[in-house]
């Protein structure tokens, strides 16, 4: 429930990719969607690690109350 749907597509898009590398499929890679993955890749990492920072700071706030 803590990460919306932009990014939650993004993360699927890197499973995709991640599956793809994994598994060998180099017969079929396609360069075009290995260079926009290693681009797109830092931003989304970022973009992740803030929403668990913020869901975490969150459960943090809500214990300190209790």
């Amino acid at each position: 429930g803590f990460i919306d749907n932009d990014l939650f597509g993004k993360l699927t898009m890197m499973r995709k990719f991640r599956h793809v590398v994994h598994h060998g499929y180099g017969f079929s890679m396609d360069w075009e969607m290995i260079h926009e993955a290693m681009c797109d890749t830092p931003s989304i990492v970022e973009s992740f690690l803030a929403v668990v920072n913020s869901y975490l700071a969150r459960l943090e706030d809500t214990q300190a109350s209790n």
